[in-house]
């Protein structure tokens, strides 16, 4: 003997059991979209910071060349074949040898070799990628600035310890 009590307890397990599928199909969908969300995010974030890190490598880089190159004239900002170069010269058994750090083709680029000799912007080392390169050198101050593949520019200050450089 079955009461109308028992079948209407049916029809409501039946309707908390929709609820509870739908309530758990919803939580499903819910955490796939906050797991698609958080994986963009930590993409962006991850581009980002290994932008940032060659860039500073290379600014760090460049400080080293620069401290060790740092005599008096022996640093100086110039031109060459329309790309702006930083020039950092030393005297190795009297020939003078002099490094280019500029950028080239997208690269941050580094030659080395004698003062005077001819040689084309392609033939220098990659130190790393390079939208831009830019140096100035003002009464001892020291400014290198790189811009990023990304398109951000960081700066680099150095003060010069010899107080001066070339022309």
């Amino acid at each position: 003997m079955t009461s109308r009590r028992g079948r209407s307890n049916q029809g409501a397990g039946a309707v908390r059991g929709m609820f509870m599928f739908v309530l758990l199909a919803a939580f499903a969908v819910l955490s796939v979209i906050v797991v698609l969300v958080g994986a963009r995010v930590y993409r962006a974030v991850d581009a980002r910071g290994s932008d940032n890190y060659a860039t500073r490598t290379a600014l760090s880089y460049i400080a080293g060349k620069v401290r060790a190159a740092d005599a008096a004239g022996q640093i100086a900002t110039v031109n060459l074949d329309g790309a702006e170069a930083l020039a950092l010269s030393a005297d190795y058994d009297g020939t003078v040898y002099v490094t280019y750090i500029y950028a080239y083709e997208g690269r941050l680029m580094e030659y080395f070799g004698r003062e005077g000799k001819e040689f084309s912007l392609s033939h220098g080392e990659t130190i790393g990628e390079a939208g831009g390169f830019a140096s100035e050198l003002s009464d001892g101050l020291l400014l290198v600035s790189i811009l990023s593949a990304e398109g951000r520019t960081e700066t680099l200050k150095l003060y010069l310890q010899s107080g001066e450089g070339g022309a």
